[in-house]
């Protein structure tokens, strides 16, 4: 079993590492992290324009139908910066979920939207023992669209 990376996977690598170097320097990663808050529009639609967070959404959907090894090979360049937000949470672990468990409706309505930074899904679990999820569990509104 061969797991080199293929041409296509190394530019996307190179691209990502290139965004990056340009977008998120460590001074605006550092300066980010300084301030405790939360990731702010501008640096989310720099990433949604580059059309990178539909790697792992099936075409029909409105994404680029990339391989889990395509994600991995962005959200590994991602996370190395370490660039902010909640690009692997919705676009990878919600959009599966909605693919693996969502109805069709669900699936037209949410992963379009997911591909193109429009929507943001995180998933969130609870152990099912628990019945005092609504204590426990808080939500917080952050304008990222």
């Amino acid at each position: 079993m061969d797991l080199a990376l293929t041409e296509e996977q190394e530019m996307l690598k190179t691209a990502v590492r290139g965004f990056i170097q340009v977008e998120y320097p460590k001074e605006t990663l550092l300066e980010m992290a300084a301030e405790e808050q939360p990731v702010t529009a501008e640096p989310w639609q720099r990433l949604v324009a580059t059309g990178w967070l539909g790697i792992a959404i099936p075409q029909e959907y409105g994404g680029e139908g990339g391989s889990f090894t395509d994600a991995g090979v962005l959200f590994e360049e991602l996370g190395r910066g370490p660039v902010p937000g909640p690009h692997l949470s919705s676009c990878v672990l919600a959009a599966s979920a909605i693919l693996e468990g969502g109805t069709e409706e669900q699936k037209q309505e949410w992963l379009p939207a997911l591909a193109r930074g429009e929507r943001i899904l995180v998933p969130a679990m609870t152990r099912s023992e628990e019945r005092r999820v609504g204590k426990e569990c808080r939500s917080r509104w952050s304008p990222y669209h």
